[in-house]
């Protein structure tokens, strides 16, 4: 289990791809919408620190 959370903590686009989607997505709509394309890194990041 700790080599899985090792991994995840390491894998920076995963990390930055979970927070997008967290911040997106809620419960109410998470089975009734489709997912929109997650944008990429730089993208992200750029989110981040505004």
């Amino acid at each position: 289990m700790q080599q899985q959370i090792e991994a995840y903590l390491a894998d920076e686009t995963k990390l930055y791809q979970d927070w997008y989607v967290g911040l997106t997505q809620t419960e109410d709509n998470k089975y009734t919408k489709k997912v929109g394309v997650i944008p990429p890194l730089d993208e992200l990041k750029k989110m981040c620190e505004n």
